[in-house]
């Protein structure tokens, strides 16, 4: 999940043409790192050096990277109505999601002893 997710943030900059794509798939990484480590979110992105674009898109939702971000976690939940990117519509963004997944499972085949 949290491969498709920092993926798919990525993918949604770049099919929205925003610049920094890598910057999306970080924020994407980094926004599941409190359930990966059992701690409160915010506690442990307040121990990262990020810019504080990055921290308020993660704990906010703010700016572009929150609005990715914010798109990724509705489909993850399946609040259709929230699942929203810029002018891309329904259709890409579920275009988006599934290369994600499928770019996902290939990381994790590749991975994979």
């Amino acid at each position: 999940a949290t491969l498709v997710r920092a993926r798919m943030c990525e993918l949604l900059a770049e099919r929205g043409r925003r610049p920094a794509p890598d910057a999306y798939f970080m924020t994407g990484l980094l926004s599941t790192l409190g359930v990966l480590l059992d701690q409160e979110l915010a506690q442990v992105i307040g121990n990262l050096p990020l810019s504080e674009t990055v921290r308020k898109a993660i704990l906010e939702l703010e700016g572009d990277l929150g609005e990715a971000l914010r798109c990724a976690q509705a489909h993850e939940e399946a609040r259709w109505d929230d699942m929203r990117f810029g002018s891309l519509n329904e259709t890409q963004i579920r275009e988006v999601y599934l290369s994600s997944v499928a770019w996902a499972n290939e990381v994790n085949a590749q991975v994979a002893f």
